[in-house]
């Protein structure tokens, strides 16, 4: 992994968690989502882009430790092999 994937995946890791600590913020500029009102309850936008904020940091983790790979080519590296070292 170079530094520039480094550097990306620390600013969505810092992207997740202002979506967690600023989620009136990402409300007011994105909007309310319907999907989420309707099936998560009253407040479920709220839940949804907080959901979101913690996946977008769980993925960039995985991403900065080289997990990803393994954790998407292990199970799918038949189906990709050229891909597979």
């Amino acid at each position: 992994m170079d530094r520039m994937d480094i550097v990306i995946a620390l600013i969505l890791v810092g992207a997740g968690f202002l979506m967690i600590l600023k989620t009136d913020g990402v409300i007011g500029f994105f909007g309310r989502n319907s999907w989420a009102e309707r099936h998560l309850g009253a407040g479920g936008s709220i839940s949804f882009y907080k959901l979101i904020g913690v996946v977008l940091i769980i993925i960039s983790m995985l991403w900065i430790t080289g997990l990803l790979d393994n954790l998407f080519l292990g199970p799918f590296g038949s189906l990709f092999g050229g891909f597979k070292g």
